[in-house]
């Protein structure tokens, strides 16, 4: 598979967990999808099972919709910035009353966390917290991974 079926491939399990964290059903994903996307049910089963690709309209629409980031701006190879999947997204661990920025990447979105840390989304900005902590929170995303990011002091 290339990197491009790949990416595709990997936009319609992110739009798949989005739906999912809303509280739609499998059998609702394409009539909630044709709603957001003012499409055909048939188009967006289309969509839903990778055999037409979203646009950036409809992504966009997607985001807006479910308050989530689907896609992030991320620099090219000829400099310019174009928008694209990321494996790892900014996000600040909450614990203990401190606020640290760190990297994550998301796995499934659920109405509780099976993994130790959760992330939420929140005035655009992800948000990671323990998983017990934010249990209350809907929808929650699993942290499947997660760095620290380390800065120096001013100089």
């Amino acid at each position: 598979m290339d990197s491009l079926e790949k990416r595709r491939r990997d936009l319609v399990l992110q739009v798949k967990r989005v739906l999912a964290a809303a509280g739609v059903p499998a059998s609702g994903y394409a009539k909630t999808l044709s709603t957001v996307l003012g499409v055909a049910s048939a188009q967006a089963y289309r969509k839903l099972s990778g055999a037409s690709v979203f646009t950036l309209p409809q992504i966009e629409a997607i985001e807006t919709h479910f308050g989530v980031e689907l896609l992030t701006v991320v620099p090219s190879s000829d400099g310019a910035f174009v928008k694209g999947i990321s494996a790892w997204t900014d996000a600040t661990l909450r614990v203990a009353g401190h606020a640290l920025a760190c990297k994550v990447q998301l796995g499934n979105a659920r109405k509780g966390s099976t993994h130790r840390f959760a992330a939420y989304l929140l005035r655009g900005e992800w948000h990671v917290c323990l998983a017990d902590d934010c249990s209350d929170i809907y929808p929650l995303f699993d942290v499947t991974s997660m760095d620290m990011v380390t800065t120096l002091g001013d100089e």
